[in-house]
């Protein structure tokens, strides 16, 4: 059906009816008219539009002249106007399109879910009316100026939030495209001259990025005679220098987009704000191993990065015996490399404190090295002086980022130490980020009594990753160049089983293109997707590993009272708890016969592998051999109802 009425007047002015282009409009001030009507949507007296456009004549020849242009009107356009003796109206009812009213009304739902931001973007082709121009009248002229500056104003603001989006999701192109047509708006807007840097640098384009620092300086000497500030300047060493990325172990997870991950993602954007606003605060991520903690914190940091916030960045390392403070030790060196003026201005009493952790902060004039007794208190507070120190080289509400990674692996006095900087910092604009495994609270105990202490105090947030979903994985397949849209479906179905939404594990079935195998169910399992099993199974006690190694022998589980009747003791109990604990083992919810199987299908495979001949074989006898006791599993099932709740899953 057609629209009637098209009126484009965003960009150079079209007026087409009935899908054809109106020849007819002779005059300038006759589309005026129709454009002025449109764009207002309400009734005008006659004499207000004459004034309007022939404000340069007497009232009786303006309105002589408005007559003519109506009779126009009527007969090229008469269905979309109101014409009566003394008002005139556009038609709402009419069918007709307006690109300007479709634009307002979308960028009217910015902050709405599921509005095609991007759909408003591209409505916006130019500036209002451009080119267009009505002579001796200067009424209408004044108020098609007035239209064109607030219609650009909304288009900026729409592209600065698309810009955002991008950048927080990792579509860093869609965000240059943006950046750039904002730039084409204001080229001596240095905020965004900043945004097209960093996009530039995080999508591999590190010499543009430079050479836009370039650019932006040139703009701002000719324009307004003034220098890039610091922070803009900042950030341009840190793309030359190529530090523009934390160095950080190996995440096979940036072979696959970032998804599922949208939600979690806002909510970190949010608590760094309001450490921004109101003073340190903590924050933990928190997943099964795998479950892509550090993959998020970097998309992270490089959202953060373009407000000029400083990240100072810290593993905790798996050692037999770590050395105490280890991750505060990673983190202290990563802002001393960036920022070592910081350091050597600090107080001597308080630089003389970081030497055991900072050896090469010693100087002569230090009086040498603190002695081994030297107060714990003092070195916590020069580790907050340090932090203090850090965020007054940075602008009003910018903040110091530290970032701390594997803190399910943190010793005792790191967690006292990071208790501390809570609350001992507690109005500065500092934000402590921390990802940590999903583990027992006997395996964990630290960083278990880190969430107590912080909890009790509401000063620590915790942002929990769940597997990625069904509909993630299909979209992640869908990205996928060898994979045909026929079998999408089946191939993302494969790769969700296979990965049970494991974000590392897919990731690696991804690189390694094991859905393009004859026989995809049968294949070697990737070796860094082995050794995280494996570093699951270590941990275990013998009591435990015999329990996976008889599931391991059934296809398809075994019921828990056969697993029960052969170990009917609190041995038993405990070990299977165990497998529970650790996300090993579960049991549908919906299953009356309380059948035990691995969590996830690999796990089966990973421990099915170890077992010699001799082991199948003495294992195959004690499940086949019937001298279990019902009885005996009964007294001990209201014990099993006190097993942890993630025993049981849904269907």
């Amino acid at each position: 059906m057609s629209v009637g009425l098209e009126l484009i007047l965003l960009g150079t002015p079209q007026i087409r009816h009935d899908g054809a282009q109106v020849k007819g409009f002779v005059s300038s001030k006759v589309q005026a008219l129709l454009f002025y009507l449109a764009l207002t949507a309400r009734p005008h007296t006659r004499q207000a539009l004459a004034a309007l456009l022939w404000s340069d004549m007497p009232e009786a020849d303006a309105r002589a002249n408005l007559r003519v242009a109506l009779f126009n009107l009527r007969r090229l356009v008469a269905d979309h106007l109101d014409i009566r003796r003394e008002s005139v109206a556009f038609r709402l009812q009419s069918r007709y399109r307006l690109d300007v009213a479709e634009f307002e009304q979308l960028v009217g739902q910015l902050h709405e879910q599921g509005i095609d931001l991007a759909a408003a973007a591209d409505n916006y082709r130019g500036e209002f009316l451009e080119g267009f121009h009505v002579r001796d009248a200067p009424l209408f002229e004044e108020w098609m100026l007035l239209q064109r500056e607030r219609l650009r104003q909304i288009a900026m603001q729409l592209l600065y939030v698309l810009a955002q989006r991008a950048a927080e999701h990792g579509e860093y192109a869609a965000g240059i495209a943006y950046t750039s047509r904002l730039l084409g708006f204001e080229p001596w807007h240095e905020e965004a001259h900043r945004h097209l840097m960093l996009l530039l640098s995080l999508n591999g384009q590190r010499s543009a990025a430079l050479e836009q620092y370039q650019i932006c300086r040139r703009i701002l000497a000719g324009d307004l005679g003034i220098d890039p500030t610091e922070e803009t300047t900042a950030l341009y060493r840190h793309i030359r220098s190529e530090q523009h990325r934390p160095a950080i172990h190996d995440d096979p997870g940036k072979h696959i987009p970032l998804m599922d991950r949208a939600e979690a993602h806002h909510a970190l954007v949010h608590l760094a704000e309001t450490a921004r606003q109101r003073g340190t605060h903590m924050t933990l991520i928190t997943g099964e191993a795998g479950s892509g903690k550090t993959r998020l914190a970097t998309e992270l940091w490089q959202y953060m990065a373009e407000r000029g916030d400083r990240v100072i960045h810290g593993r905790c390392h798996t050692l037999a015996d770590p050395p105490p403070f280890q991750v505060i030790v990673d983190a202290l060196r990563s802002a001393w490399q960036q920022a070592a003026t910081v350091f050597e201005e600090l107080p001597a009493v308080w630089r003389q404190l970081l030497v055991p952790l900072i050896p090469e902060l010693a100087t002569s004039a230090d009086g040498g090295m603190p002695s081994a007794n030297e107060s714990r208190q003092l070195l916590f507070e020069a580790v907050a002086r340090c932090l203090i120190a850090l965020s007054n080289t940075l602008q009003k509400r910018q903040l110091v980022i530290l970032w701390l990674d594997d803190l399910h692996a943190a010793d005792t006095a790191t967690i006292d130490l990071l208790l501390f900087l809570v609350m001992r910092l507690e109005h500065e604009p500092i934000w402590i980020l921390g990802t940590s495994r999903t583990e027992p609270h006997h395996k964990a105990p630290e960083v278990i009594r880190l969430q107590r202490a912080l909890g009790r105090e509401q000063r620590l947030s915790l942002v929990p990753l769940a597997p990625l979903s069904r509909a993630a994985v299909l979209a992640i397949c869908a990205t996928l160049r060898d994979v045909a849209p026929a079998v999408q479906a089946p191939t993302a179905e494969f790769l969700w089983h296979e990965s049970q939404g494991n974000p590392f594990i897919l990731s690696h079935l991804v690189s390694e293109r094991i859905y393009r195998t004859p026989t995809p169910h049968v294949y070697q399992i990737p070796f860094a997707v082995e050794q995280l099993f494996l570093a699951q199974l270590d941990p275990l006690s013998p009591a435990a590993r015999r329990i996976l190694d008889q599931v391991a022998l059934a296809e398809t589980g075994i019921a828990l009272t056969v697993l029960a009747g052969m170990h009917i003791n609190d041995t038993w109990l405990a070990a299977i708890t165990e497998c529970f604990e650790h996300g090993l083992l579960r049991i549908s919810s919906n299953d009356p016969h309380l059948v035990c199987d691995f969590a996830h299908p690999m796990l089966r495979r990973v421990v099915d592998s170890r077992l010699t001949p001799w082991q199948r074989r003495i294992l195959t006898l004690q499940a086949n051999a019937e001298h279990y006791d019902p009885a005996g599993f009964d007294s001990l099932l209201p014990r099993l109802v006190q097993l942890p709740h993630n025993l049981v899953v849904e269907p």
